[in-house]
């Protein structure tokens, strides 16, 4: 019954890759969000964002791929474990990382470490002050601020992890298993399906995201091109009133030409960025593919394994 189960499970997992990757998914409903080409702030950073998204395309496309390299020496890394418990384990983490509730987690997760990570200097220097004040008050001399701020930034990485693997179903097997699976085994687990679920979730649904973010930002370029001239013409009647300051005007002036330096990258910003979005769908068929086929002989190795028994 449970290997019937776990044939199932492998079975829907593969038809729903292939259904995305042919665009046979559920029909998404139309953006509740507005666009946000018709602000001026937007527009002033319009070729940063075609720039950045295409980055993060080729970014998390990169990581997706240092994980696949990885996989197919999984099995070495664990020590006789239950390969049946092995197989489940990894199907589910190959699961977890299409659900929602993982990708919602992810993307949360994301937002927290990249603020830690802008703000991780100051945020380490009020840590490590208040730390170091709070010595100084019990009669130590020793200096803490450093290590309270490298402290501080493994606690986040932790509690990140921890958070991140309450919404992986592939850890609920683990924590149910680790008394046959053993500590060591539990541990290597544990890591296998944090990547495999990311590969995953990269795989078929991260990039096909960023894809369509790109394409709507590429069908924006008229209207940024529109709302950054009506911007400068604002501007350039503002510093035409009367009673405006020159310190008005000099940073009305400022703003005209921040608009101008981005507005010059329109064309070409986009342009590059069509260019790029046309070849994903190419990149992320091939992605997805890689996937499978790497995937499948784990799970092939692993099932040999465990007839062998």
């Amino acid at each position: 019954m449970r290997t019937n189960y776990r044939h199932t499970r492998w079975l829907g997992v593969l038809l729903l890759g292939f259904s995305l990757s042919m665009g046979c998914g559920s029909r998404q409903d139309k953006s509740l969000v507005a666009s946000s080409a018709e602000q001026a702030s937007y527009a002033a950073r319009y070729p940063d964002v075609l720039h950045s998204t295409t980055e993060d395309f080729n970014k998390h496309e990169e990581e997706a791929n240092a994980v696949l390299s990885e996989v197919p020496n999984f099995p070495q890394k664990l020590q006789d474990p239950d390969w049946n418990q092995v197989l489940e384990i990894f199907d589910a983490a190959v699961s977890a990382g299409r659900s929602q509730a993982y990708a919602d987690r992810v993307r949360e997760v994301r937002h927290v470490h990249t603020f830690f990570e802008e703000e991780k200097e100051e945020i380490n220097r009020r840590a490590g002050g208040a730390a170091q004040y709070a010595a100084q008050q019990g009669g130590c001399s020793v200096q803490v601020g450093g290590a309270v701020g490298a402290a501080l930034g493994k606690a986040v990485d932790k509690q990140l992890e921890k958070r991140l693997r309450e919404r992986n179903e592939a850890h609920l097997l683990i924590l149910r298993n680790s008394e046959s699976l053993g500590k060591k085994n539990a541990e290597s687990l544990a890591e296998q399906a944090d990547l495999l679920s990311y590969a995953s979730y990269i795989t078929y649904v991260e990039l096909a995201e960023t894809k369509q973010r790109l394409e709507k930002a590429v069908e924006e370029a008229d209207e940024v091109q529109k709302t950054a001239d009506a911007f400068i013409a604002d501007e350039e009647a503002f510093q035409k009133e009367a009673g405006r300051t020159d310190a008005e005007k000099q940073a009305s002036a400022a703003r005209v030409a921040t608009m101008k330096e981005s507005k010059a990258k329109f064309a070409s910003s986009a342009e590059q960025a069509k260019k790029s979005a046309e070849q994903m769908q190419q990149r992320i068929e091939k992605l997805q593919k890689d996937f499978d086929y790497i995937v499948g002989a784990l799970r092939s190795e692993v099932s040999q394994r465990a007839q062998s028994k």
